[in-house]
């Protein structure tokens, strides 16, 4: 976007308390003539969204919400009122899946503008994997949403046939469920094939994962995870759960694999069938790649600087 808009980012702030008020002061300090885009996820993350459009309209600065959280329908059921009032005093709604534009839309009584999530294309590159090894990438926040514990359930399941099995997992901590993965790897005696970075920049998390063949992705709420369209991007075969706009995202058996939400053994089963057929993974891989294209910033930077315009 700063190609075409003067951006500044908040925020940083690790601490959630310091993080909601250096959100508050930056649209109290905003010139009136900008505009506000607020990153709006489902969970306790909604109240950082929520207060900031309260300010927003008190000030008279046009707002824009990007709908983020793949349990915002449910956050709209849970919140009727006040999830109205948040999307009818901004100047638009933007929804990176068709999911959540037909699912919030049908709530709300309005559609949200579509504007799919968007990566560098140029910065990652397609490594063609004619033979995949059990080789797992995971790259999510360690959150009870995303259900990292699956991921060392699938691998335990995949060592019974291939012990060589090894499973990456990258990504922050939110709730400590990161210390419980680590604890859970060690309780189901996989420790030794699990390596757990942390947060990873972005350039070192894209060399890592030339390492990994396969991508799974354990989720059991989604929007359009950004971090699935970079695997495909990058030519790892994705092995995903079939959950809120997963389905959108990608044809089951064309560009991915879809399983059922905390079905360890059906994912583990679909990495199996893809270490053992090799041309079946390349070809989920070429196929996703083609599509990725349509998620490239030179394809969507075109809706946002008319919308910012």
């Amino acid at each position: 976007m700063k190609e075409f808009a003067d951006v500044k980012q908040v925020s940083d702030v690790r601490s959630m308390p310091l993080r909601i008020l250096h959100m508050w002061w930056a649209i109290l300090t905003c010139p009136k003539d900008h505009k506000v885009v607020i990153d709006t996820y489902s969970t306790t993350a909604f109240n950082f969204a929520w207060t900031s459009g309260i300010l927003c309209k008190l000030r008279g600065l046009p707002y824009v919400p990007i709908l983020r959280g793949g349990d915002l329908p449910h956050r709209y059921d849970k919140s009727p009122v006040k999830m109205k009032r948040y999307l009818d005093n901004c100047l638009d709604v933007i929804a990176p899946s068709t999911y959540l534009q037909k699912e919030l839309g049908s709530r709300w009584g309005k559609t949200p503008s579509l504007i799919p999530n968007y990566i560098e294309l140029e910065n990652y590159t397609f490594k063609k994997r004619e033979t995949l090894k059990p080789k797992m990438l995971w790259v999510r926040a360690f959150h009870e949403t995303y259900n990292p514990l699956m991921a060392i359930d699938v691998l335990e399941e995949v060592l019974r046939k291939y012990p060589n099995a090894e499973l990456c997992m990258v990504g922050p901590d939110k709730d400590g469920t990161m210390e419980q993965t680590k604890a859970y790897a060690k309780e189901r005696g996989v420790e030794a094939n699990v390596e757990i970075t942390g947060r990873m920049s972005k350039p070192d998390w894209l060399a890592l994962s030339e390492k990994y063949d396969v991508f799974i992705n354990t989720t059991n709420f989604d929007n359009t995870p950004v971090s699935v369209i970079e695997a495909m991007a990058l030519g790892l075969p994705v092995i995903s759960t079939n959950v809120g706009g997963i389905p959108d995202l990608f044809e089951n058996g064309r560009e991915g694999i879809q399983t059922s939400i905390a079905d360890h053994m059906e994912m583990a089963e679909a990495v199996k069938r893809l270490v053992q057929d090799g041309n079946e993974g390349l070809r989920l891989a070429t196929n996703a790649r083609t599509l990725v294209d349509n998620f490239s910033w030179a394809k969507v930077k075109e809706s946002w600087k008319q919308l910012l315009s």
